[in-house]
């Protein structure tokens, strides 16, 4: 045991081992891809753990980073203890990086197997629970922290909810925003819209109750109740799959609007599709720090969000977009009418969006705060 905790003392790179559920497209699950993509090398190496399943979304990290599949069974899997302390064993982790409700009781295997690094961190709200009011997961939550040497949050309202719901010590709290690789996702400010193709509002997200996609169908009925002869004409693209899609296309065809909101299916470059959009919209119910927003932002473009999670640490409303409640559809239509006639607001807006991206949520910046807790644990 001595010489696990010796490693930093060693030439051995660091050995940081992830715990997440899936990994597939997702936010979480992209921030976790870019880490190790920036880290991994002779000073840090990487191990992810799944609980359940992998998508193609694996390819995307090293082929020298092994990727080992869980598979839970449905229910409490029991046998996932057994798998994990194998797991440590066999690594002799550094840290161990739980992420998300579903894996932070696995922090109990990592501390009676004393790796030294012990570290959480919460990166949205269930559907169950978007505001965080639920007993059952803060008492999870309160229980399992007491295993951890670090909590990570991503936003103000996660950091208020671990101080005074899960009872983390201020000692053991980090905020870490996620970041934006700015580098890749940049855009010629002139939207799409100037040259007279209309003005298209895209989402990106995953087509889940939590995203609150059912209702961009609704803002787009409301958006087209509102236009009036020789307005900009304005139309909807939904990117992402799940559960929801089928309910998606039938609620179109009710309403009929097959020429104004179309589905757009998965997309392993969302790039492609920002550059098609001259209005960036996000209707959840729930958030952290939403990576689609600050994507929209670094390749800018204005955006329409609700007013949850982190989402007012990304919108400077009037200056780079809007929030609105999540039953405010009214307004989100008012404001999409509003900057589809209004060119110079987008432009406006979207250069205020990329440089805020720039300046205050870059991916280095991110990659540094997680590199320096994994190394040593201090402030960040």
């Amino acid at each position: 045991m001595r010489g696990w905790l010796m490693l930093h003392e060693t030439t051995s790179p660091i050995c940081v081992m992830h715990v997440i559920y899936r990994l597939a497209a997702g936010g979480l699950e992209n921030g976790l891809v870019n880490i190790i993509n920036r880290t991994q090398g002779p000073e840090m190496r990487h191990v992810v753990v799944v609980l359940s399943s992998a998508s193609d979304f694996r390819q995307r990290l090293p082929n020298e980073v092994p990727v080992h599949l869980l598979e839970k069974r449905a229910g409490n899997d029991f046998s996932l203890y057994g798998k994990i302390y194998s797991l440590i064993k066999r690594f002799r982790p550094d840290v161990f990086h739980t992420r998300n409700l579903a894996c932070i009781e696995y922090q109990s295997i990592a501390c009676y197997l004393r790796v030294p690094r012990r570290i959480h961190s919460d990166h949205g709200w269930d559907i169950e629970d978007p505001n965080g009011e639920a007993l059952k997961p803060a008492l999870i939550r309160r229980l399992f922290a007491l295993f951890t040497t670090h909590y990570v949050v991503l936003s103000q309202q996660a950091e208020a909810y671990a101080l005074e719901r899960v009872r983390v010590p201020q000692r053991k709290l980090y905020r870490i925003c996620n970041g934006v690789d700015t580098a890749h996702f940049s855009v010629d400010e002139s939207p799409l819209s100037g040259t007279g193709q209309g003005v298209r509002v895209g989402i990106i997200a995953r087509l889940e109750p939590i995203k609150g996609v059912l209702a961009v169908v609704d803002v787009a009925r409301l958006t087209q109740e509102l236009r009036t002869e020789g307005d900009t004409p304005v139309c909807f693209s939904i990117v992402g799959e799940g559960a929801l899609r089928d309910a998606l296309e039938a609620r179109i065809k009710a309403l009929s609007l097959q020429g104004v909101v179309s589905l757009e299916g998965a997309s392993s470059c969302p790039l492609d599709w920002y550059r098609q959009f001259d209005l960036f919209l996000l209707t959840s119910k729930a958030e952290g720090i939403s990576n689609t927003i600050l994507e929209a932002m670094a390749c800018h473009l204005p955006v329409i969000a609700t007013r949850v999670g982190g989402n007012a640490e990304l919108v400077e409303e009037g200056r780079n977009g809007y929030l609105f409640e999540v039953d405010d559809l009214e307004g989100m239509a008012l404001c999409i009418k509003g900057y589809a006639e209004d060119v110079d607001k987008r432009i406006a807006h979207g250069h205020h969006g990329r440089q805020r991206a720039v300046q205050q949520f870059s991916i280095d910046g991110m990659v540094s705060r997680y590199s320096k807790l994994y190394r040593d644990g201090g402030s960040v």
